[in-house]
């Protein structure tokens, strides 16, 4: 009979990602370890670091919960590139993080919101927990790319080139491929899809906030008409 191994603390998503990410980023052995070995390493270190009242995690549970994590930081990811991609006016960082995190909960799945904030700063930038959306300003170097192309540059890709890769990763990534007419199309309609959702959502906060204020002036009349009539009551009494 099984024991069921309780769900993971917020210390453990933290010890967790940074033995992640620790391992995978091994100038030694990163780039020349199987999978079943890779998370093997990432199984006897996190048990060897954590804390002693903590449950041991065996390498199935913690590849479960990467698995998760990683789904949730590149979805994140992507919400907040369609965002940046709206060049909202005026909106700092943390202004486009949440309204990121707004669209993000647009999904179905994601409904109860980002659970991850705890790791975010951690594993956002990292290349495995990346979303597969370019930035306006990506497509407009890949666009100038494709228009000077050539056999040496194809030869010889350069830092910035889009097939350059990091440990663990494939040659391409989906963002990376030529795509089609049907697929450039198809894509262009799921990003004007993900702007009208900003846009509704940014419509639906302004709403909020004009009633927010018209309850709060109506209310303030109403006080000073009650105030008024307690003035003039407390004249007649005198």
């Amino acid at each position: 009979m099984s024991v069921r191994l309780t769900g993971y603390t917020v210390t453990e998503d933290v010890l967790l990602c940074q033995v992640f990410l620790d391992i995978s980023q091994d100038p030694i052995i990163g780039r020349n370890q199987s999978r079943d070995a890779f998370w093997s390493r990432v199984e006897d270190k996190y048990n060897e670091l954590r804390d002693q009242h903590f449950e041991m995690r065996m390498s199935r549970s913690i590849r479960s919960r990467m698995e998760i994590i990683s789904n949730e930081v590149r979805k994140l990811n992507a919400c907040l590139r369609q965002v940046e991609n709206l060049n909202p006016s005026g909106a700092s960082d943390e202004d486009i993080l949440v309204r990121a995190k707004m669209l993000f909960m647009q999904e179905p799945k994601y409904k109860k919101g980002f659970k991850f904030d705890h790791v975010w700063n951690m594993v956002k930038n990292f290349e495995k927990f990346k979303d597969d959306v370019p930035t306006a300003r990506q497509v407009g170097r890949r666009q100038s790319q494709s228009v000077n192309f050539d056999s040496s540059q194809s030869d010889n890709p350069t830092p910035e080139s889009p097939i350059s890769t990091s440990p663990g990763l494939s040659s391409f990534t989906p963002s990376e491929r030529p795509i089609g007419v049907k697929k450039a199309k198809l894509k262009r309609k799921n990003d004007d899809h993900e702007s009208s959702v900003v846009e509704s959502i940014e419509t639906s906060n302004n709403r909020l906030i004009d009633r927010l204020d018209k309850e709060s002036l109506d209310r303030q009349v109403a006080f000073d008409i009650e105030r008024e009539k307690i003035a003039m009551k407390k004249d007649r009494d005198e």
